[in-house]
């Protein structure tokens, strides 16, 4: 249940961290067409290249934030998968190897059995 937890609130974060990441890189593109725009004289010129910088950094890493959210995220999906197999393998283990083996008898067969087994008997 923790471990679930935990893979939500990592996807959730991994989820915000791409917007993030989109975010970014949207005002990226719309700084460098200003920026294209602009003249080479202009003394804003120097700010987008400064804001651009900045966000292309942020951009970086939001990135990287993303991408170990994601593979801790991964790591904890391999976890609870093998958590589970370890579950399966031990009630497997368990289970005694004739019930393993076959159904449980209904209660008409089981009767059966016994009417048989009388037969033998007497």
């Amino acid at each position: 249940v923790q471990n679930e937890e935990t893979e939500k609130e990592l996807t959730r974060k991994v989820q915000e961290a791409q917007r993030d990441a989109a975010r970014h890189a949207m005002t990226v593109r719309k700084l460098q067409q200003k920026l294209a725009y602009a003249s080479s004289s202009s003394p804003s010129i120097e700010e987008y290249r400064m804001r651009i910088a900045e966000l292309e950094e942020d951009f970086t890493t939001t990135r990287a934030q993303a991408r170990d959210a994601m593979l801790e995220r991964d790591a904890l999906k391999r976890q609870v998968e093998n958590l589970r197999r370890r579950a399966v393998n031990r009630k497997t283990a368990s289970t005694p190897p004739s019930r393993m083996m076959s159904p449980p008898l209904l209660r008409s067969e089981s009767n059966n059995a016994r009417s048989k087994m009388n037969d033998f008997t007497h």
